[in-house]
């Protein structure tokens, strides 16, 4: 049997969650994948309606936290995307459809053979092909490779820079790292940083508040970097940074995944989803 580090266990758990979506490419890649096998090879016991229960909970949080960086990517006149830590996710391929769109994905080195051999059999699947679609090793942590690999793909132009779910890896230290290497590379470059990693969603925790299986069988740091966005938005203006914010719940509408929310429970999603967000941060003109 393969061995899979964390990191890569997290990238196929939440593959297997957008899988359930409407989310394009996404049910292709969970299957191509083979996400939810690999997921279930890790899962705790756990009693299979409290399992199902989590289940319908964490794929609203996914697909949530997935259309709300991609609203705001939407809203704007975005060419140039670097998506760091990117795992398998379906962005690249949604957002090159547009060829007038260059998408870089990034993570480690084993993470990105994988998402490139997975992401070919997609396309080929569907009789598609990219040629403004890339994937390149780097660590987020490392800022030389990082800066290499996106001034060699986009020299001096604007960047947007995305993450979704990279900061529960890293401990505090390591995610100011991460942080000071993005603000460098817009600093340098122009564009921004589209996160949904700043704070915590409250849906990832259960329905009697404590934390779902997700953060406890991936170690996962889930202190989050900020309590409210009014904090966000002190210490990056402090920086020298805007900020733009959208709570989560704007996308309510568009979940796919709420169809397996019983009618009761809907509106303590949106709730929930209204206190969570999405960032643009990019420098001050």
């Amino acid at each position: 049997m393969n061995e899979y580090s964390v990191v890569e266990r997290t990238a196929y758990n939440v593959a297997d969650h957008r899988g359930r979506t409407d989310i394009p490419y996404a049910k292709e890649i969970a299957e191509i994948s083979e996400a939810e096998k690999i997921r279930n090879i890790y899962a705790s016991d756990e009693d299979e309606a409290e399992k199902l229960k989590r289940q319908k909970r964490m794929d609203v949080a996914f697909e949530a936290r997935y259309k709300s960086i991609n609203k705001l990517i939407i809203s704007k006149d975005i060419k140039n995307i670097v998506e760091i830590a990117c795992g398998i996710s379906p962005r690249g391929l949604e957002l090159t459809k547009n060829p007038d769109i260059q998408y870089l994905g990034t993570d480690l080195e084993n993470m990105i053979s994988r998402s490139q051999k997975i992401m070919s059999q997609v396309l080929e699947s569907k009789g598609e092909s990219r040629d403004n679609l890339d994937y390149q090793v780097a660590d987020a942590l490392d800022s030389e490779a990082s800066k290499r690999v996106v001034y060699g793909k986009f020299s001096e132009k604007p960047v947007t820079i995305v993450s979704e779910g990279l900061f529960i890896y890293e401990d505090d230290d390591e995610r100011q790292r991460v942080i000071n290497n993005i603000l460098e590379i817009l600093k340098q470059n122009g564009g921004c940083w589209i996160t949904t990693d700043l704070m915590n969603m409250p849906v990832f925790r259960s329905d009697t508040g404590k934390r779902s299986n997700f953060a406890e069988n991936t170690d996962a740091n889930m202190t989050p970097l900020f309590n409210n966005p009014e904090e966000v938005i002190e210490y990056y203006n402090e920086l020298g940074f805007d900020v733009e914010c959208i709570p989560q719940s704007i996308i309510f509408d568009d979940l796919s995944s709420l169809q397996n929310i019983d009618d009761d429970k809907r509106e303590i999603y949106r709730k929930g989803l209204s206190q969570s967000y999405a960032f643009m941060i990019e420098p001050k003109k």
